[in-house]
């Protein structure tokens, strides 16, 4: 159990052929759990919406169009995200939405994502998402560096 986690909304919800279910949820909001209700049945929460602090917004646009730049070398190179997905997250205004649909993309660890989500700056997690692109672009050109000097 983690201290801040999403409000989310269930958007779809169908079983599959093979018997499972498919869920699609949005995140709503991000809250901290002021505590936690145990019941025979399920978990519950009493919890606060954590509000986001603004940044320079200077910085955060410079941020952003960085951010677009790699997610775009990402999504093309090593992740296979359709150019509809990528065209949809490049139209995305503000700058936290935007990391939120960014890090759902990704390919690191759930305590990676947690450590995202908990980050209350739009700066800060804009910054740690930018890290992780380049260094899986960076990745990917030195294993095509490799290939390269191979053939």
């Amino acid at each position: 159990m983690y201290e801040i986690g999403t409000l989310g909304v269930v958007i779809e919800c169908s079983r599959l052929p093979d018997g499972t279910a498919k869920i699609i949820v949005e995140g709503r909001k991000r809250l901290r759990v002021k505590r936690f209700v145990f019941d025979e049945k399920f978990f519950k929460a009493e919890a606060e919406e954590i509000a986001e602090t603004a940044g320079s917004s200077a910085r955060l646009e410079t941020l952003k169009r960085s951010v677009l730049f790699a997610f775009h070398s990402y999504a093309y190179g090593i992740a296979g995200i359709s150019p509809e997905i990528v065209d949809l997250v490049e139209k995305i205004g503000d700058p936290s939405v935007l990391s939120y649909k960014i890090v759902r993309h990704l390919d690191i660890e759930t305590a990676e994502q947690q450590a995202l989500l908990e980050c209350v700056s739009p700066v800060e997690r804009l910054e740690k998402i930018l890290g992780y692109l380049e260094v899986a672009n960076q990745t990917l050109e030195a294993r095509e560096g490799t290939l390269r000097k191979l053939i």
